[in-house]
């Protein structure tokens, strides 16, 4: 995923209307949207994801949408790039 990518406005503000956004979003939480948005029913979904997103404000929407769907694991891999960091 592309996580950290930036956005010029005019991207920024069709992302706000394809996805019936108030607020602009980051790159990590427009791809976990828009994946979610790609689900059929009974599918699943697996993505490795920024620890961030489960404790700053900045991903509450993120989570608020998240929460629509039943989970079934969420696993800490602590840190799994260790030599990129």
């Amino acid at each position: 995923p592309p996580w950290g990518k930036k956005y010029n406005q005019n991207q920024k503000e069709n992302f706000k209307q394809q996805f019936n956004l108030s607020q602009s979003l980051d790159s990590v939480s427009l791809f976990f949207i828009a994946s979610l948005n790609c689900l059929k029913e009974n599918a699943h979904l697996g993505l490795l994801l920024p620890e961030s997103c489960l404790n700053i404000d900045a991903f509450s929407k993120m989570r608020e949408m998240a929460l629509k769907f039943q989970m079934r694991s969420l696993i800490d891999f602590d840190k799994p790039f260790k030599n990129l960091m």
